[in-house]
């Protein structure tokens, strides 16, 4: 057998086995994620329980409102001011007037 042959038998055998490989571990993420229902069921969780971040991204921090006008804009008040506040105080509304009470 030549060295291209082999080579070529080589890929083909690299090829069948990437197939494998992939089967197994379709077999293997269905009985994981069956397992995972079984789980989220018989534990009644949500999915505020079970929020993941991203690889590489934080969870955020979900922070209360501080400010909210009547057409629905808010802040947190942490950030740079929002446009719609700056407006309303630049037309002389006093920011209090916008905190959330409670």
């Amino acid at each position: 057998m030549s060295k291209v042959e082999t080579f070529a038998q080589q890929l083909q055998d690299i090829e069948e086995a990437q197939r494998d490989l992939d089967a197994r571990r379709a077999d293997v993420k269905r009985a994981i994620i069956e397992e995972v229902r079984t789980l989220i069921r018989t534990y009644k969780l949500t999915t505020d329980d079970i929020t993941v971040p991203a690889p590489g991204e934080e969870l955020q921090e979900v922070r209360p409102v501080k400010y909210r006008d009547a057409d629905g804009n808010t802040w947190t008040g942490r950030g740079r001011k929002p446009k719609w506040l700056i407006e309303a105080t630049k037309a002389g509304t006093d920011m209090e007037a916008f905190r959330v009470v409670g």
